[in-house]
């Protein structure tokens, strides 16, 4: 993997497009954005940043994530491992088991908040000419929030190229796997019911060019019952394609279309009693329905979603600021309306020692005047802890007048929801897109120049790996 040293986001808008809560405290939440990690432990009352530079060579990939419950921190980093941190992101280790492998998902034990399930599928260079497709596929596993890792049963079959892994909730021992073999590709379900000392695969003839198959959720309840993402194509330069949203009652052996979604369906969760899901995307809005498709899905926001997560809270839903009120919102009336739990500006570094790897490493990465993460996020960090947050940038390039009272808001502006008020009249100029979107895509565009080679050889690496496949 090319790694650019520069200190600067990876070179895209910035946003948010996962959100994981941890098991075992539902105020502590971590996300995933374009300009690293950001969490709160306090469901959103402040928000501490983490550069990528001290995770890994990130690039432009949005690698899997995970909280364990001690709050230990897991990502999945492409080609190096997994990378643990159980110091709310201060220091960083690799789990020496899975160096230098891919790692394209993870997911916790529902019963066992100390456990995570790792799944690698890695491709295998020193594989015989003669043996065709061959990965390294396996699943690899943690009891102990991330201390030791032993591989779970037999490794999966090699012709597979996986993509997502979920552990019925009822039954650790149900394990399912989602992903493509073959050429031309078929979408393949692998799941065991032993708790992977066994695999039972299953496929489905891809229809109009398949662009990846992606297991999404078990019924909390039935252990049969699970809900999966079909792409119509490969995705197109900007994360687009269309997606059918699909159900199976039989293990993965037959399914139905339950959705579709015309761009990508990036947002997907089950409620928690498992009656309700939601799905929607950038292009489609938030849509909310029965989860086994016994009637129609009712488009409840218009929000640019990115990600969804379902709690007992509510529903947390990843929008694309500044076109939307927030990057971070939250709904406990089904979609009706979304409250602001993290605007980009909220954004402040973590409090780690200052003799440490994240003021060495995070620093240049948060205060670059060009495409810094302070700048990209408009945070000025008025009311941040860490002395060198305070860096004074707006998206205009100075001073930031859009913030009052060491960066708290306004009532109003929390209470932005998709219902057509004005946004000038809630949140102020400041925080209006159109008086303010330019001078960040400016930003953007620089950064964006800064990281244009390494796009275009990770773009090549993903092309031959495609093909080899």
């Amino acid at each position: 993997m090319l790694h650019v040293s520069s200190a600067s986001a990876n070179g895209r808008f910035p946003g948010a497009d996962q959100l994981v809560i941890a098991p075992s405290d539902a105020q502590h939440l971590l996300v995933r954005a374009t300009f690293g990690f950001i969490e709160t432990y306090d469901a959103g009352g402040s928000w501490q940043w983490i550069c990528e530079e001290i995770v890994g060579q990130i690039g432009t990939a949005d690698p899997p994530l995970a909280v364990t419950g001690d709050g230990t921190i897991v990502v999945g980093v492409p080609f190096q491992g997994v990378a643990i941190s159980h110091d709310r992101g201060c220091t960083w280790l690799y789990a020496p088991p899975l160096a230098n492998q891919l790692v394209v998902d993870l997911t916790g034990e529902p019963s066992d908040p100390a456990s995570l399930l790792v799944l690698v599928s890695t491709y295998d260079a020193e594989a015989p000419p003669d043996a065709g497709l061959a990965f390294i596929n396996r699943v690899v596993e943690t009891k102990d929030n991330g201390r030791t890792w032993t591989q779970l049963g037999m490794a999966l079959p090699r012709d597979l190229i996986a993509t997502t892994i979920e552990v019925a909730p009822s039954d650790a021992r149900r394990i399912y796997v989602g992903g493509m073999i073959g050429d031309p590709p078929l979408e393949a379900i692998v799941r065991s019911e032993d708790g992977g000392q066994t695999w039972i695969r299953t496929t489905l003839p891809s229809s109009n060019g398949s662009g990846g198959w992606f297991v999404s959720a078990v019924d909390s309840r039935n252990p049969d019952r699970l809900w999966m993402r079909a792409l119509a194509h490969a995705p197109d330069a900007f994360g687009m394609a269309t997606t059918t949203l699909r159900m199976s009652a039989d293990r993965g052996e037959t399914w139905s279309d339950l959705a579709r979604t015309e761009g990508s369906m990036f947002g997907f969760a089950l409620s928690p009693d498992g009656s309700q899901l939601a799905y929607g995307g950038p292009q489609d809005g938030i849509f909310v329905g029965p989860s086994d498709g016994s009637g129609s899905f009712a488009q409840v926001s218009s929000l640019r979603n990115r990600c969804l997560t379902w709690s007992a809270s509510g529903l947390y839903a990843c929008a694309t600021e500044p076109y939307d009120p927030f990057a971070v919102g939250m709904t406990r009336d089904g979609g009706a309306s979304f409250r602001a739990i993290y605007q980009l500006a909220d954004t402040c570094p973590q409090v780690c020692p200052d003799d440490g790897p994240f003021a060495r490493l995070c620093h240049a990465s948060w205060s670059d005047p060009s495409s810094g993460a302070a700048l990209l996020t408009r945070a000025t960090a008025e009311s941040c802890s860490v002395p060198w947050a305070k860096t004074g940038i707006s998206a205009e390039g100075g001073p930031d007048a859009s913030r009052s009272d060491a960066g708290e808001e306004s009532g109003d502006t929390r209470a932005l929801v998709a219902s057509g008020g004005s946004c000038q009249q809630a949140a102020g100029p400041a925080r209006c897109p159109a008086l303010w979107v330019g001078p960040l895509l400016l930003a953007w565009m620089r950064t964006r120049r800064r990281h244009l080679s390494l796009a275009a050889s990770e773009s090549r690496l993903a092309e031959n790996v495609r093909r080899r496949a």
